[in-house]
């Protein structure tokens, strides 16, 4: 299975914020992403860990609109890495992305390195560059809705 390249950014938050954050990803993401990139998404089954499974309606900046259903396979709470397959994009057979989260270079902030393992259906098939382009958008604003949303799990299990 071919791979992409690792790509890295930095963005603002806590690595175990984001990573916390992603348990409710379905939840987070229509709130700190532009409709532009992502308009729709729905979560069917899991706690938001390994074995959840949602959709999402995303737009790839070089045009169009993919509907992707999401399986975790991985989420480790040691590394702050998970595994996401995706089904629905018509040009890959398996597609599956790795993200981790590590502390950034100052206070607040994470590395988020992320890249793709992917099966195409012929060997014209670009690498999923148009997907990897969509990740910095869902994490340069996630760390607040986060925040806010972990803020207010943590209220409601105290009262």
């Amino acid at each position: 299975m071919p791979t992409t390249s690792e790509r890295s950014l930095v963005v603002p938050g806590a690595p175990e914020t984001h990573f916390r954050g992603v348990k409710n990803c379905d939840v987070l993401f229509p709130k700190a992403v532009d409709q532009k990139i992502m308009s729709h998404s729905e979560h069917h089954e899991g706690d938001g860990g390994e074995g959840t499974i949602s959709t999402y309606v995303v737009h790839p900046l070089d045009g169009g609109t993919i509907t992707l259903k999401s399986l975790m396979e991985v989420y480790d709470e040691t590394t702050y890495t998970y595994v996401i397959s995706f089904q629905g994009d018509p040009r890959y057979t398996s597609l599956k992305f790795t993200v981790r989260f590590l502390p950034g270079p100052s206070a607040d902030t994470s590395t988020l390195t992320w890249f793709s393992e992917y099966t195409p259906i012929n060997g014209d098939t670009p690498a999923p560059d148009n997907l990897m382009d969509i990740v910095p958008h869902l994490f340069e604003n996630f760390a607040p809705h986060a925040e806010a949303h972990l803020a207010n799990e943590a209220q409601t299990v105290n009262i």
